[in-house]
């Protein structure tokens, strides 16, 4: 075959190509309030419930938040949740046609995933999704409302294919960072104690002394991302390693907070217990080790208790050369009248 009919070749398959593309776009419609497939704000799902072949999963909303109510009583994590929700949001039908046989030919009988939204003011919304199609870009689906056969994008599955182990909170402490005021370390007759002043936390015990702000901050932060890895029922042990240590966070004096305890089986196993959730947790051994450095890693290390940006006058005096003085106005230091190298001040 000669180099011209080689292109003209290339260049068909090409527009071939263009032209099947152009009529998938065609073929589905933009994601619109009215073709959405399941109509419902989120605001009214109170319960919903993920039923696959191997577990069904069931949680409600609690306060601000979600708790998993089935197969047992925890925390849910309220991203994936949420992650869950608006995927379910942005389905709309690719087509929809009768059945032709029997449910099973499509995997809905018993379906891969039924998922079941509620609330007081939400109607009864069932989503059941089977099996993928022969070209394996789709899955068909089924509504409770509609006797047809659906056809959905399949990327959607893995957004809302969700089992307990990504709807369970992996987080070690509870409560929000920003609510607690009190942090306590106990290990033995030895007790660390944090106490919040505004922006500042402050040692008052074994000491009184300005704590390094960055330090408790990001011990806070590192409780709430999800650093559990693995779950069992139960009490902890204490056989073996070392002696049980604890953690206690409250939002006031008064407050009986959470109560983090914390057991080294050995050193590449560490596992803990929060007061408020009934389960055995498994975390990273380096998480909570701080403590065992000393006091004086906790304390601040700045050579003046303050905030470069709470300042807006420095006095610098060399002696027998007088002084300067420097003014922070708009943003920028000043000497005099004349704009000063702010990063050097």
């Amino acid at each position: 075959m000669s180099g011209r009919a080689l292109m003209i070749l290339l260049l068909i398959t090409l527009a071939l190509a263009v032209l099947i593309h152009v009529g998938q776009l065609v073929d589905r419609e933009p994601q619109t309030e009215e073709n959405r497939l399941l109509q419902f704000s989120r605001a009214d799902v109170e319960t919903l419930q993920i039923a696959r072949s191997d577990e069904t999963v069931r949680a409600a909303r609690k306060g601000g938040g979600w708790e998993i109510v089935s197969p047992l009583h925890d925390l849910a994590d309220h991203a994936a949740i949420d992650e869950l929700l608006s995927g379910l949001e942005e389905i709309s039908a690719q087509r929809s046609f009768d059945a032709e046989g029997d449910l099973s030919n499509y995997g809905l009988d018993p379906p891969a995933l039924e998922i079941t939204l509620a609330g007081d003011a939400l109607p009864h919304t069932v989503l059941r999704i089977g099996r993928t199609n022969p070209a394996g870009d789709s899955r068909y689906a089924q509504t409770e409302d509609r006797g047809s056969i659906l056809l959905i994008g399949g990327s959607i599955f893995r957004t809302v294919d969700k089992g307990l182990g990504q709807l369970r909170s992996r987080r070690l402490l509870c409560m929000e960072r920003s609510d607690v005021s009190l942090v306590e370390h106990h290990a033995g007759n030895d007790t660390i104690r944090f106490v919040r002043c505004e922006n500042d936390w402050w040692l008052t015990a074994p000491l009184h002394a300005r704590a390094d702000a960055e330090k408790v901050s990001s011990l806070l932060r590192k409780l709430q991302e999800p650093v559990v890895t693995g779950f069992s029922p139960g009490e902890m042990g204490s056989v073996g390693g070392s002696p049980e240590t604890s953690w206690i966070f409250r939002r006031s004096s008064t407050d009986p907070g959470e109560t983090l305890r914390v057991h080294e089986q050995d050193p590449a196993h560490v596992v803990a217990r929060n007061s408020v959730r009934d389960f055995v947790m498994a975390i990273d051994p380096d998480l909570l080790s701080l403590p065992a450095r000393g006091i004086d890693v906790w304390r601040d290390r700045h050579l003046l208790p303050f905030y470069s940006y709470s300042v807006d006058r420095v006095s610098a005096m060399k002696p027998g050369k007088g002084h300067v003085d420097f003014v922070r106005r708009d943003g920028a230091w000043f000497v005099g009248s004349e704009k000063a190298a702010s990063a050097k001040v």
